[in-house]
């Protein structure tokens, strides 16, 4: 539903690529037409006495979306999927009591998607899911994370970022370089990187072993890490002027680095 909007569009070539089987869409008054291929129907109900439909998944803007959600409930639609964030409480209330007593099954709102039952055993169980390398940005872009449950919310987790290919690599000398203050995860080296010893830990420590063309020792970013700031150098040089500066170095809250520099008298 809202098959034919940006965000249906967007999603369900995402999921015809992935090899969902979509049979149809619905958009009101576009009934008839074609879209990705697939046929188009004005209603729920008008699609189901075409085609045979056992899951809705919904795309429709939030002050819409509460209908949409019914409207398939009305139609004895099995599972229903909501993408859609943002839909008023109210609505949502109204939604609730609607399908109250009903063979259905509601996902969302706000979902970001359906995963197997290994996965969420996994992240009810253990807290994360395996690495997932099939996600797609809003920008189309695919990218690998794990799902780690937080309280009753479920969020992305990433694995550390490869290094840029012109990054500069430096011989690798073994054991444990800091211990994650936060998490007390161990930091090790790689050739170009400081980063957690194991992928998929909370902590988000990602140290290049060169910044702004200085090399960072192993002592510096023991430093860095155990007291989140390290610095001033005055030996700095920016990629873009190729001008030398002065600055020091810290952790931010997300634990990725950033510059400090001196205050201008």
């Amino acid at each position: 539903q809202g098959f034919t909007g940006s965000e249906g569009t967007f999603h369900s070539e995402q999921m015809i690529e992935y090899g969902t089987n979509i049979v149809c869409g619905v958009t009101p008054g576009k009934g008839g037409t074609k879209h990705l291929g697939k046929p188009v129907y004005n209603s729920v109900a008008d699609a189901l006495k075409s085609e045979n439909i056992n899951t809705s998944i919904i795309f429709v803007p939030p002050m819409f979306a509460a209908d949409a959600i019914m409207e398939a409930a009305e139609a004895n639609i099995e599972t229903i999927v909501t993408i859609t964030e943002g839909i008023p409480i109210a609505d949502m209330t109204k939604v609730a009591s609607y399908i109250e007593g009903k063979n259905i099954r509601l996902i969302g709102p706000n979902c970001p998607g359906i995963i197997t039952p290994e996965e969420a055993k996994a992240i009810l169980n253990d807290g994360k899911s395996p690495l997932l390398e099939d996600f797609t940005s809003k920008r189309g872009r695919p990218f690998s994370a794990y799902l780690v449950r937080t309280g009753n919310k479920i969020g992305f987790e990433f694995p550390p970022r490869a290094a840029p290919a012109d990054a500069t690599k430096f011989p690798i000398v073994e054991g444990v370089v800091a211990v994650c203050p936060i998490h007390k995860v161990n930091i090790i080296e790689t050739e170009t990187t400081y980063q957690p010893e194991e992928d998929g830990t909370a902590c988000k420590i990602q140290l290049m072993r060169e910044i702004s063309k200085r090399e960072i020792t192993r002592e510096e970013a023991k430093q860095l890490i155990e007291n989140k700031s390290l610095g001033p150098f005055d030996d700095f040089t920016s990629k873009k002027t190729q001008r030398p500066f002065s600055s020091s170095l810290y952790l931010k809250k997300n634990e990725s680095v950033g510059y400090k520099f001196a205050k201008k008298s």
